[in-house]
């Protein structure tokens, strides 16, 4: 339930409490709440279903 508790306040911006309607996901928002909060396997996955080259340049990801 804590992990219910953190994706629906990071990802929806909501608390569990409210009654939830699910609004659309932002994808890029979703993505960088698996990078930040994510397991290492469901970086990986995620990671795996990118298609572009991923650079590292001053300090930043970009792709390409």
């Amino acid at each position: 339930m804590q992990y219910m508790n953190k994706f629906t306040q990071g990802v929806l911006g909501q608390t569990i409490e409210k009654k939830i309607r699910i609004p659309k996901i932002d994808v890029r928002d979703y993505a960088k709440y698996i990078l930040r909060v994510g397991s290492n396997e469901e970086k990986r996955e995620l990671l795996a279903c990118l298609k572009s080259q991923l650079l590292l340049r001053d300090g930043k990801i970009y792709l390409s």
